[in-house]
């Protein structure tokens, strides 16, 4: 995974520090967001040690988002983030846990901003602007579901409930690209990754590659490998849980948590 410290001046946008407090759109009974907003956006932004980092960001209808940026010359894999967004003050905040980014709305353009919410003077500035696609493929659904990006908490599994707090390490956890095709994660002791896909109704899984750290509980971690490796399940949403069920029975339950 590229280091965002090489980002040079994006470090400052992408993972901005704070700014105001504002009300989040709540995630029901909001208006659709405005066509003229959602959409993918694209630029390369400046690196300090590589040619430049090809930045994709998409804004759902559903106010989520996914942006991903690849380190050129330098990595195959897109390092890939996943939050909210809302509209406040006449610019886009971009909500990742507490890490929040702001970005000014233009025509057909976003341009990211500094931690104080203010533009980067010509001619860095310039580099900063992302244009829209012609393309947009951000509707809801259109992505596969763009509902199964983000980061989930295991707590059923095999028909079992998982007791977070018996588990020194914490509990088991998964965060889905299904866009870009991988998921990441971890198992209880070690981090976890693999190839995922996705369709309307299906959620399935290749091989899952594992760190070989020894732990005095592994039982759960072993259990939760065995169910994803080379798994196909069909999913469904049961507010903010995922259940994954196979011939009708639910195999897995998993509650949707902020980064």
């Amino acid at each position: 995974m590229p280091t965002r410290t090489a980002l040079y001046l994006a470090t400052l946008i992408l993972l901005a520090a704070s700014c105001k407090s504002q009300k989040v759109i709540p995630a029901n009974g909001t208006p659709p967001a405005s066509d003229t907003l959602i959409g993918e956006y694209r630029g390369e932004l400046p690196c300090a040690d590589c040619p430049g980092i090809d930045y994709k960001l998409e804004l759902y209808d559903n106010y989520s988002f996914r942006e991903s940026s690849l380190y050129l010359e330098r990595s195959d894999t897109p390092y890939v983030e996943s939050g909210n967004w809302r509209v406040a003050n006449g610019k886009i905040a971009l909500e990742k846990g507490k890490q929040k980014s702001l970005l000014k709305i233009g025509s057909h353009t976003l341009t990211l901003l500094d931690s104080n919410g203010k533009e980067i003077e010509p001619p860095m500035g310039e580099h900063f602007i992302l244009k829209k696609s012609d393309t947009d493929s951000t509707e809801t659904g259109n992505l596969s579901n763009p509902h199964l990006s983000g980061n989930w908490q295991v707590i059923q599994l095999g028909g079992k409930a998982i007791d977070a707090a018996q588990m020194a390490g914490g509990p088991p956890a998964l965060e889905f690209f299904p866009a870009e095709g991988y998921f990441q994660g971890y198992g209880g002791c070690n981090r976890i990754s693999g190839k995922m896909g996705a369709t309307a109704n299906t959620l399935y899984f290749g091989m899952v590659r594992s760190t070989k750290m020894a732990c005095p509980e592994l039982e759960t971690e072993s259990e939760l490998l065995h169910a994803l490796t080379n798994g196909s399940y069909d999913y469904a949403f049961d507010e903010l849980q995922l259940v994954l069920s196979k011939e009708g029975e639910t195999r897995m339950v998993l509650r949707k948590v902020a980064r």
